[in-house]
């Protein structure tokens, strides 16, 4: 019990900084996201025993100077716009790798290249997309990166109650043995109540049900490549800078790993 209160003190807490820094401001949004990003890349390469500085270097240079200081996103289809799409493009590709590696009977080789593949093509790219997401159409949007975190959150959430307590057919049980069908079901059932609430009372942008689902999924998908690394390094959690959570990498595995996707996506659906 005094384990749930915890969990749940420090998730609402963490929430809440996130839901401040995007209404309050663009910078304000996209400086959290940098700083929350950096410590989990940090995590992430302790994971995989990869030493580098530039990695956050890397992911500073992409978010603040990519938009030349006036935090607009410049258009998806715009012909300067380049750097934008091939990041885009290298994450769908390394994202879409990453889920067939899933179900590899044997864990990948962490060869030097790997870990410099991974590191920069699966998190400093993703990470940067995050900051992306409330420019999707030109100007900054909170409502789109709003959306996109309450969905992860209610899923997540609602996912590992209702797993924990009545999951009885694992999803993959090699990766993560506390993740159910029942639990994914059940968190996407309840996040659609939510998203048909928010639609009705709250949020100027409609949450597209095909988009929500898809969200769900892959938010599922990028807690279960966490729990693949996780696995390979043999550690229950990424660090423990958030109690009852663990670290930061396990608070923005989902998020991390959906960002490419949603952002390709919500320009389509």
């Amino acid at each position: 019990m005094k384990q749930v209160i915890i969990r749940s003190v420090s998730g609402i807490i963490y929430a809440s900084v996130i839901i401040f820094s995007i209404f309050y401001s663009p910078l304000s949004f996209i400086f959290l996201i940098y700083i929350f990003s950096s410590l989990a890349i940090i995590e992430f390469m302790r994971l995989i025993n990869f030493k580098n500085p530039l990695p956050i270097l890397l992911l500073g240079f992409l978010i603040f100077f990519s938009q030349n200081f006036e935090f607009k996103v410049l258009n998806f289809y715009n012909s300067i716009n380049y750097l934008t799409d091939i990041i885009l493009f290298i994450c769908l590709i390394s994202n879409s790798i990453l889920f067939f590696l899933l179900f590899r009977k044997k864990p990948i080789s962490l060869s030097k290249l790997n870990r410099f593949l991974i590191t920069y093509f699966y998190m400093v790219f993703s990470c940067f997309l995050i900051s992306q997401i409330p420019f999707i159409n030109g100007n900054y949007n909170p409502e789109l990166v709003m959306i996109f975190y309450l969905i992860i959150w209610s899923n997540n959430s609602f996912a590992y109650l209702f797993g924990k307590n009545f999951g009885k057919n694992k999803l993959l049980p090699s990766i993560s043995p506390k993740k159910s069908w029942e639990g994914l079901i059940f968190g996407i059932l309840t996040t659609s109540f939510l998203a048909y609430f928010l639609n009705s009372y709250f949020m100027d942008i409609k949450v597209n049900i095909f988009l929500l689902l898809l969200i769900c999924l892959f938010a599922t998908l990028g807690d279960l490549i966490q729990s693949y690394f996780k696995r390979i390094a043999n550690v229950k959690d990424s660090g423990s800078l958030i109690p009852g959570h663990g670290g930061f990498y396990d608070r923005m595995d989902s998020v991390i790993f959906t960002a490419p996707f949603y952002i390709i996506f919500s320009r389509f659906i």
